[in-house]
């Protein structure tokens, strides 16, 4: 009855996380057990060179974490935006991660057979494994799919997907970006970032 609920438990369980390890997390979260709640949020922001971010915050102190990441978004020439003013530019697509391969029961041939009859809107091959993308509505079903098949699953999670990117070709600008979103990362209640920005493979490579 709760997607959101059910989600962070396929995830939990795609980690091998124990059973009663999970049943805590639920209790804690609902109050049923000793602990803060924990409640999930998203920030919406603008950041350098008009690139928009939806930070997916997961804490037990919602006023502590909008205090630490709004002085963070200052400090890296960022700032918070009004709610729904950048969500718009973003869709929720499903993101599925196989296991390494060196764990699967198939062959990488006959995965990749597997994700095409998924049903499955895209994927990509990585250097252990597969990144395989669905609709939102379509991510169940494929994960059961999966599940069926008995291929094995590293994380399942909706992520949002920028309708359009922005071209950046300022390398101060290229550097501002990247040093936001590392300090972003770094924060301790910070579980997501999706932002709508694109650095050129060449710029990228001079910069680091």
């Amino acid at each position: 009855m709760n997607p959101t609920l059910k989600m962070a438990i396929d995830q939990a369980k795609a980690a091998n996380m124990p059973h009663d390890n999970i049943e805590r997390a639920i209790k804690r979260g609902t109050g049923e057990i000793a602990g803060a709640e924990i409640e999930e949020m998203k920030i919406e922001a603008y950041g350098p060179g008009g690139i928009a971010l939806l930070i997916k915050v997961i804490t037990d102190n919602k006023n502590r974490s909008i205090s630490e990441i709004k002085s963070i978004l200052l400090k890296r020439h960022a700032k918070m935006a009004d709610s729904g003013s950048v969500s718009y530019l973003f869709s929720p697509k499903g993101e599925i991660k196989l296991r390494d391969l060196a764990n699967q029961p198939a062959t990488k041939e006959n995965l990749e057979e597997l994700i095409i009859e998924s049903g499955a809107d895209d994927f990509l091959d990585l250097e252990d494994g597969f990144l395989v993308y669905t609709k939102a509505s379509d991510l169940g079903r494929v994960k059961k799919f999966f599940a069926e098949k008995g291929v094995a699953l590293e994380s399942i999670k909706l992520v949002q997907e920028a309708k359009d990117l922005i071209p950046i070709k300022d390398k101060g600008t290229a550097q501002k970006i990247l040093s936001l979103l590392s300090e972003l990362e770094e924060q301790d209640d910070v579980d997501e970032i999706s932002t709508n920005f694109d650095i050129d493979e060449s710029l990228l490579k001079e910069i680091s």
